[in-house]
């Protein structure tokens, strides 16, 4: 399937995608593999029986000098032990999008070289969320620093459902260059 869409039309993308991510989600992860999940899952949220993740792709191709994938590959918040390798497996599934795949192509970046490294974050509860851009990601201009932020978790500034509010910083001077602040409706909170 993954060799095929390198030449494929956009309609046989989308079919081989679903394909692929219907044998991720449908597929078994190993004891060994699991093991060390649950382990590490233990370690980093001790007894807390109440406590939420998140859980979140971080693949290859993700963020490089020409392309950005933000968006494309899924969070999960308000993870529980319960849920967690379900959700491990989700977020492999990502890699795999129709959009994601169509952008991989738009961009030259090979399909056969992808790769999706989960990380797993306790929640913290948050006022205020935001994304820090190192280069300014429409001008790729190096010397930028872009903020945006919004109130409660960062959902919101991720998946576009919110306007959020953006500062321009020189890299050299950590002046800030330009503020706006965007009118805000909606806000996701820290508990579900």
């Amino acid at each position: 399937e993954i060799e095929r869409i390198d030449t494929a039309t956009e309609e046989d993308v989308r079919g081989a995608c679903t394909r692929i991510q219907y044998q991720i989600l449908s597929g078994t992860i190993t004891k060994d593999i699991a093991g060390e999940i649950l382990t590490a899952y233990k370690s980093l949220v001790g007894t807390d029986e109440h406590a939420r993740s998140v859980v979140r792709s971080s693949a290859t191709a993700e963020d490089l000098l020409r392309a950005s994938f933000a968006g494309q590959h899924r969070t999960y918040y308000y993870v529980e032990s319960a849920n967690l390798l379900e959700i491990v497996r989700r977020c492999w599934a990502s890699l795999w999008s129709a959009e994601a795949a169509i952008y991989r192509a738009a961009h030259g970046i090979s399909h056969r070289f992808g790769a999706m490294a989960v990380i797993v974050q306790r929640m913290i509860r948050s006022e205020v969320s935001g994304i820090a851009f190192t280069a300014d990601p429409v001008t790729l201009d190096p010397q930028t620093i872009i903020i945006e932020s919004n109130w409660g978790l960062g959902a919101a500034i991720m998946d576009g459902r919110v306007t959020p509010d953006r500062h321009v910083v020189s890299r050299l001077t950590l002046r800030v260059r330009e503020r706006r602040v965007a009118e805000k409706r909606l806000m996701v909170p820290t508990d579900p």
